[in-house]
Formats: structure tokens, C-alpha cells, sequence
């Protein structure tokens, strides 16, 4: 159970909402321009954090789901309910462990919701992002997407099936409504007799079969060092 402000129970339905809102017009958007891959996230004086949309929530399993904001093509896997408010979570901590910049919770895009959900109608997918965030007087938003996130079948040493894990984050600048940054990861894990190539990650993962919540926090965490890289 989640004890921090970011997902309390009654605000869960909320964060779907504006999650799926972002959602609506995956897959019909223009493709954009490359987005810069070194930001520093501390040049930014506050910075909006919203809660992993989940796409598989919206548009079922075994679909092509493209991103409107990167163009980027994914394919859709089970997603458990409480997985977007877990790597939402962990996203949270590791950013206020890292980064001198004030992130804003998920928590505080609730009292903007209402209004926006209102004027969707006349709002794009990137324009709704960046109003949310101008709203809450953040310089920047940074938000994920959740895919595919599979359960480990079994015991971390001994897994019939492994976990699988796939989602994207990406940091939006209010002002101008581009994107800045972008990461997306997509594994699942494989033994190190299939894959000689992931032999730093077998060490780091000590051998063992990870949950997808322990697949989800070492991607994030290479992420997020990446954005608050001094």
C-alpha cells in the first residue's frame, strides 16, 4: 500500500482520468522532432510530475499503441491496476533523492482536472499536458506510459515465466510545449545462457529473477540519474 502523498485511495480515479485523457489521441499524432537526449532536470525551478498512464487500460492487450508526443510504436501487454501507481511511486522517490528541482506530485494535479477535462474538446494531447502544468506554475512536466508490465511466475532464483517490462518517460517544457527528453524501456528478462550480451546486468542483478517491480525501478533509476546529472 502506498503511504506517501502521491496515490491516496480516493484520489486514484482521478490520475486514471487524467491519464487516459492523455491517452485518447495516441496513435494519431503528427510525428515531432527529435527530442534533445541531455537535459538537465535541475535547470528547471518546478517541475510536474504525473502518475504513469496505462495504455493497455485503454486499448487492450496486443495492440500497436504509438506515442503522440515521441512517435515511438509499442505493443500493449497485461498491466495489472496497481502497476502505473507502483513505477509512479518509485518514479517519485528516486526524483526527490536525486534532484535539487522541486518536483510536484501527482496529488496536486487533481484540483486542475476538472476544468481541463471540460475544455478537452479543445485542447491537442501536448496542449493538455502543458496547461496542467502551467496551472500548477511548473516549468516542465514529466510523464510516463505504461505498456506491458508482467508479473515473475516463481521464485527469484527458479522463474518459469520472467517478468516483462515496458513504459516510456518523457520531460515536456510548459512554454513551448516541445518535448525535451525522452527514455523508453521494453525487456524481459533472460537468462544469461540466451543473452551474453546482458552479462553487466546479470552481476548487477546478482543472478536472480526480478519481479517487474525490480525491473521497472533499475530502469527508472538509470533514467532518472540520467535527468539529474549535475
Amino acid at each position: 500500500m502506498i503511504s506517501s502523498p502521491l496515490l491516496m485511495g480516493k484520489c486514484r480515479w482521478p490520475f486514471l482520468l487524467i491519464g487516459l485523457l492523455v491517452l485518447q489521441s495516441l496513435g494519431c499524432a503528427k510525428s515531432p522532432r527529435p527530442a534533445p537526449q541531455t537535459v538537465i532536470l535541475s535547470k528547471y525551478q518546478q517541475v510536474a510530475l504525473l502518475p504513469f498512464a496505462n495504455a493497455t487500460a485503454l486499448y487492450g492487450e496486443g495492440q500497436q499503441v504509438r506515442n503522440p508526443f515521441t512517435s515511438k510504436v509499442f505493443n500493449t501487454g497485461p498491466v495489472p491496476e496497481e502497476a502505473a501507481e507502483t513505477l509512479t511511486q518509485i518514479l517519485w522517490e528516486q526524483l526527490q533523492a536525486k534532484t535539487l528541482a522541486r518536483i510536484l506530485p501527482p496529488a496536486q494535479s487533481v484540483g486542475e482536472r476538472a476544468e481541463l477535462i471540460s475544455e478537452t474538446t479543445l485542447f491537442s494531447e501536448r496542449r493538455l499536458v502543458a496547461e496542467l502544468g502551467r496551472r500548477q506554475g511548473a516549468d516542465a512536466v514529466l510523464m510516463g506510459t505504461l505498456y506491458r508490465y508482467r508479473e515473475r511466475v516463481g521464485l527469484k532464483y527458479a522463474a518459469d515465466t520472467p517478468a516483462a517490462v515496458t513504459f516510456d518517460l518523457l520531460l515536456l517544457e510548459t512554454a513551448s510545449g516541445q518535448v525535451v527528453w525522452w527514455r523508453s524501456f521494453d525487456e524481459v528478462q533472460q537468462p544469461l545462457s540466451e543473452n551474453l550480451l546482458k552479462l553487466g546486468t546479470f552481476i548487477k542483478d546478482r543472478g536472480r529473477w526480478l519481479t517487474a517491480a525490480q525491473m521497472g525501478s533499475r530502469a527508472l533509476d538509470e533514467m532518472t540519474t540520467a535527468l539529474a546529472q549535475p
